[in-house]
């Protein structure tokens, strides 16, 4: 969520922007209070969270390429190029998910959100391990 909502923030398409913003507003929103994502006190050591490490990982890496498989393809030539290509709908799959690569190759691995040890959580924790299995173990 931190990626996407910093990645869409330099977006020229304001409206995407926006969408993109108050999408991962509610989605924060959802799992109660917590500091791993943004903490103001701590400006000063900016990886102090997801979105600290998020935006310290744009500003080392740069603007990557989005995976060809994630690109909108409404030209014969993009989909001569791949791009589209294998695609998966999440919501052709049980439970609305289903895995595949959302980051550029150079950060596939990166994992930019740890969870602290509250009930809230701990929930998500247990969820994203259900999901992505070895990507969020501890």
């Amino acid at each position: 969520v931190s990626t996407a909502t910093h990645l869409f923030q330099g977006s020229t398409n304001a409206h995407i922007s926006g969408i993109a913003l108050r999408t991962c507003g509610q989605i924060d929103r959802s799992f109660g209070k917590r500091n791993t994502t943004f903490r103001p006190t701590d400006l000063h050591h900016r990886i102090k969270g997801g979105i600290g490490a998020a935006l310290e990982e744009v500003r080392r890496s740069g603007n990557q390429p989005v995976p060809l498989h994630l690109r909108n393809a409404p030209t014969s030539l993009m989909k001569e190029l791949g791009y589209s290509e294998g695609y998966k709908y999440a919501h052709d799959y049980e439970g609305n998910f289903v895995e595949q690569q959302f980051l550029p190759d150079a950060l596939k691995d990166v994992r930019f959100w740890h969870p602290q040890q509250n009930p809230a959580e701990n929930k998500l924790s247990e969820r994203m391990r259900q999901l992505w299995g070895k990507r969020f173990e501890n």
